[in-house]
This record gives C-alpha cells, sequence and structure tokens, in this order.
C-alpha cells in the first residue's frame, strides 16, 4: 500500500517512501526515528567538527529489528527511459556512491525495456532483478505523483524472525525531470537518485540538514551525511549480521 506522501518534492514535504499493496495484504509502514552516537571509529570523511547526535530513520521497525534486505547483492535493472532521459550515468554514479559509504552491494544487470507498477513485486523475477529504475508521469504509472520528483516503493515480506524487503521500484517523475541539474549538487539528478535509493535501503527522512534524507529537498545537503552513513550499517547489519558493517558501532 502507498503510505500517503512517498516522493522527493522541492518545496512541499517529501512524502515518505510507502510499500506496495499487496496481493494478500495491506502493508502499513511504521516510521521509527532513532538517534544514533557518532562512531568515532568512522572514517574521517564521514566525522564531524563538533559530533553529537546523529538522526536516521527507518521505513519499517526499530533499531533493534528495521527491515532490510537479505545478505545478497541487490539486483538492479534500468528500463529504457532511464537512458532516454539522460540520467543514466547520474542514476549509476549515485549507486555507485551509496556502495562506497555502506556494505550493501547493487549488481546493475544492464537495461530492460519495462515500465514498473503495482505488481513489479510479481514481475521482477521475469527479470532476474529486485529493483528497477525508471522514468514515467503520473499519468502513466500510479508509482509517481504530480508533485513528486521521484518515488521510491517497497515490497516488504513478513516473516520470522523479521520483516524483508523483496522488491523495489524507484520512478522519476517525467513531467519535473527538466527542474534537475545533471550530476550531484542540490536540486540534481544524483542528489534525487541517492536519496530514492537510500528509501529502497530502508531509510526514511529526518529532519538534519546534514542528512540526504531530508523531506525537503532544499533542507538538506545533497551529499550522503554521517547519520545516513550509520544508519546504513544499522540497516547492514540487520540484513546480515555476519557481515563487517561500517559507520556504525
Amino acid at each position: 500500500m502507498r503510505k500517503p506522501g512517498s516522493g522527493y518534492e522541492p518545496t512541499d514535504a517529501l512524502r515518505a517512501v510507502s510499500g506496495w499493496r499487496w496481493v494478500v495484504a495491506l502493508v502499513a509502514l511504521s516510521l521509527i526515528a532513532v538517534l544514533a552516537e557518532v562512531n568515532p571509529d568512522a572514517p574521517p570523511m564521514l566525522a564531524l567538527q563538533n559530533p553529537t547526535r546523529l538522526r536516521f530513520a527507518f521505513i519499517n521497525g526499530d533499531n533493534d529489528l528495521p527491515t532490510s534486505w537479505t545478505c545478497a547483492p541487490i539486483r538492479v535493472v534500468l528500463d529504457q527511459s532511464i537512458a532516454t532521459a539522460g540520467i543514466e550515468a547520474d542514476v549509476r554514479a549515485a549507486i555507485r556512491d551509496v556502495e562506497t559509504v555502506s556494505a550493501f552491494t547493487f549488481d546493475v544487470i544492464g537495461s530492460v525495456d519495462h515500465q514498473p507498477n503495482e505488481q513489479w513485486a510479481t514481475e521482477s523475477s521475469a527479470f532476474g532483478a529486485d529493483v528497477i529504475y525508471a522514468v514515467s508521469s503520473p499519468e502513466r504509472s500510479e508509482l509517481v505523483e504530480g508533485e513528486e520528483l521521484a518515488a521510491a516503493n517497497l515490497h516488504i515480506v513478513f516473516e520470522e524472525p523479521r520483516s524483508r524487503f523483496v522488491a523495489g521500484a524507484v520512478v522519476f517523475n517525467a513531467d519535473r525531470l527538466e527542474e534537475l541539474t545533471p550530476g550531484m549538487g542540490p536540486m540534481s539528478v544524483g542528489a534525487v537518485a541517492t536519496h530514492e535509493t537510500l528509501h529502497i535501503l530502508g531509510l526514511d527522512h529526518v529532519k538534519d540538514s546534514r542528512s540526504i534524507m531530508t523531506a525537503d529537498i532544499n533542507d538538506g545537503s545533497a551529499m550522503i551525511g554521517p547519520g545516513d552513513v550509520n544508519g546504513l550499517a544499522v540497516l547492514d547489519q540487520a540484513a546480515c549480521d555476519s557481515r563487517e558493517s561500517t559507520g556504525f558501532d
């Protein structure tokens, strides 16, 4: 089920990422804000001049057991609309940036000709993928709404001992794509792609000007912040406790 407001907007509050409408059940995602201490062993590039407390939030679950993926690399396909819109390089760069600051890995399989919809969770196996990136419009896709710059959508399976993500889609709004600049920086394709990719991994919005996960694109950083890194590390630990995580102690 789509949670009201899930996409990156430039002036209005960015509506939180949501789950998909399920064939079996409707899933309501809960937002749990978590405060984490700065890790003194974090890489220098992630350290703050005056470390206090870093904020991050999860789409579903809590600090002890947030919903996350499995330990395996996340398989990604890019709909042809990404290349047609001229943003493939920026999307790929955003994915690499997320890999650089986290223990998550992505396997970008390549390009497909498929516009994702609410059935992506059942269609994804046909493409050998978990996540798809695409460009569409509210008129053509229920996964992005009129005022959104982009939206991330997730499919959750509830299992013991914890719930997990099994599929996701990031859809850029074709009607607003021209408002974004190439590369990284404020109001850029790269910043929006990074923001939505962190939603796909399980992070939700925070009120922290040092974070790329602010609800308003103008309120936060255009780069991944220390709090984002620590949140990713908690999610990685939830996905694969046996794998060493970075950025969180």
